[in-house]
């Protein structure tokens, strides 16, 4: 009870904090249409850099679309790529030169795979954490989403993260 008390108040207080208010959403009556299923697959390549080849998007890193991460991972892997290989010809080695080429690719693949693998971690906890109905960890699980909800700070960091905004490491 107390739990479930506390978790209201933070549940109000964030939509009150941006001045809206709550209204409890109509009930799902029915499935209108066919029901499709496909498989939710993690995957993530070792390598993005090859010989001739570099993978971006979901060519280098599938995830769980429940925290639609995919597209924000994939242009920012395609953002990522375009500067190095910008700084790179800036910078006067160019890409015609085998260690200007080189140099440009390995530092997009070291940045992107610690930004992807730190968001996997992260949609893995959410899916994990989302994906049970054990009535304590539910509880905790919606306390500290409005908690997070609240805190206008963490909020619009971890907003700016999913957006890819802000980068988990610099």
């Amino acid at each position: 009870m107390l739990a479930q008390s506390v978790n209201a108040g933070l549940s109000m207080s964030g939509w009150t904090e941006r001045g809206m208010v709550f209204s409890i959403p109509p009930m799902v009556e029915g499935v209108v249409g066919k029901r499709f299923g496909f498989y939710l697959n993690l995957m993530h390549a070792r390598r993005y850099v090859g010989d001739r080849v570099v993978l971006v998007g979901d060519a280098a890193h599938t995830v769980h679309p429940m925290a639609g991460q995919g597209l924000n991972l994939g242009i920012t892997d395609a953002e990522c790529l375009t500067n190095y290989l910008h700084q790179t010809i800036k910078s006067g080695m160019g890409l015609h030169t085998k260690s200007g080429l080189q140099y440009a690719l390995q530092q997009y693949e070291s940045e992107r795979q610690r930004e992807v693998l730190a968001t996997m971690g992260g949609i893995q906890a959410l899916h994990g954490v989302f994906s049970t109905d054990f009535a304590p960890a539910v509880y905790m699980r919606s306390l500290g989403m409005n908690v997070v909800n609240s805190v206008g700070p963490v909020r619009n960091y971890l907003a700016s993260v999913a957006v890819g905004a802000s980068q988990i490491f610099k």
